[in-house]
């Protein structure tokens, strides 16, 4: 039940892009509202994925996983009934906030659940998971756009969610052992306010800048972001005695620093492979 969340969202981060000239055809998506189709889903889960941890900590694990992903499989039944482009984007932005909610959950219970050689099992089955999602997805999307079931065209890209997540949820409530932290950390809700705000502010002219060529209210919008940004990291400063959304001394490690600068780089150069490599099988010789 627990890799088949992790399933889910890994999926869904990468199916979606073999089925956008379907879904820009069928819906009349600019590109704008293309780019918000990936992005609307990555903002919720950047932003909310620390908050989410620790409302499991809080709260219990099983409990906020299957709240995570009740909400992650009515809006991907959302997504398969959108009209518009409009409606598809913002039941993204929802599946990403249930994404932010349910994942975190994975990795907690796993860790509590196993101990020794089985918890070894547990996390190599994880990272398998991992590997196989991010290949599957963009092949799972052109298979699923092309066979056009049902005369659904791309729609069963997010519908087939729907089945695997009602199984999450009834098998969840049965066979998952509920937990919660001893000493679980106190939210940090201004914290993850700010760093929604700055967050969106400094993508979202990065993204809708180039159609509307780049008029003065997106430089406006970028300062605004990083001055945002700069009362954030102000605030997490502050509270670095009181559970912080970001521990900031974390970064002076070479271990931490050097591992996340590695991570950053692989998502990256991954994202532009799987779009370029898309985008190259799409277009006709």
């Amino acid at each position: 039940m627990l890799l088949g969340a992790e399933l889910m969202n890994m999926l869904d981060q990468s199916v979606v892009l073999t089925a956008l000239p379907a879904i820009q055809e069928s819906t009349g998506a600019g590109p704008a509202a293309v780019q918000w189709l990936t992005t609307g889903y990555s903002l919720p889960v950047a932003v909310g994925l620390i908050t989410g941890g620790r409302l499991g900590d809080i709260y219990g694990r099983r409990r906020i996983l299957l709240i995570g992903t009740v909400v992650f499989t009515a809006a991907s039944l959302l997504c398969g009934l959108a009209t518009g482009p409009g409606m598809l984007i913002a039941a993204r932005v929802l599946q990403g906030g249930g994404a932010a909610v349910m994942i975190p959950q994975v990795l907690a219970t796993l860790h509590v659940t196993f101990d020794g050689e089985h918890r070894s099992r547990a996390f190599g089955l994880y990272a398998a998971v991992l590997s196989i999602g991010a290949v599957l997805g963009p092949v799972l999307g052109g298979v699923l756009t092309e066979a056009d079931l049902f005369g659904l065209g791309w729609r069963p890209i997010f519908l087939i969610n729907v089945p695997i997540g009602l199984a999450v949820i009834l098998l969840g409530r049965k066979f998952i052992t509920e937990s919660t932290a001893r000493k679980a950390e106190r939210l940090d809700v201004t914290g993850m306010l700010l760093s929604a705000l700055a967050v969106v502010l400094i993508v979202f002219p990065l993204t809708e800048g180039h159609a509307h060529h780049w008029p003065l209210w997106c430089f406006a919008m970028l300062a605004t972001g990083l001055i945002v940004l700069a009362v954030f990291l102000r605030h997490q400063q502050r509270r670095k005695n009181d559970a912080p959304l970001v521990v900031l001394s974390f970064f002076k490690g070479k271990a931490f620093s050097g591992g996340l600068a590695a991570q950053l780089l692989l998502g990256l150069l991954s994202g532009m492979f799987f779009m370029t490599w898309t985008l190259y099988l799409l277009v006709p010789v």
